[in-house]
């Protein structure tokens, strides 16, 4: 039997675009901070969610915000039902927050000074 080359191109490509918009987040944080931090980017660039994380478990024994953040830092497999993450509350949320952040980057961006 031949190999079904273009539908698994065509797979393989709806799964980089669903990758593109789960891990939004984590490249909008990623533009805010190098739009934002002058110098040691990378310390601003971890300090934030890690002290996000640890804020919510001085406040509370819930992990929801480390898991939503660790959810949205890995790329969605192959195995999973793309389905079941493009059309749920996960998505949107990283839709909305990502868009924020994006948005917030060109901000920054946009009242940089220059050298």
């Amino acid at each position: 039997m031949p190999a079904q080359l273009l539908s698994h191109w065509l797979d393989y490509l709806a799964l980089l675009l669903i990758n593109t918009l789960w891990c939004l987040p984590l490249w909008g944080w990623l533009l805010v901070i190098s739009a934002y931090a002058k110098s040691v980017q990378l310390i601003w660039a971890l300090g934030g969610p890690i002290a996000v994380v640890f804020a919510e478990r001085l406040v509370s024994d819930q992990g929801h915000i480390k898991d939503w953040i660790m959810q949205h830092c890995t790329p969605i497999t192959r195995s999973v039902d793309i389905s079941d993450h493009l059309f749920s509350i996960n998505m949107l949320s990283a839709l909305i927050a990502g868009a924020a952040m994006v948005g917030l980057a060109i901000l920054l961006r946009g009242r940089a000074d220059e050298l």
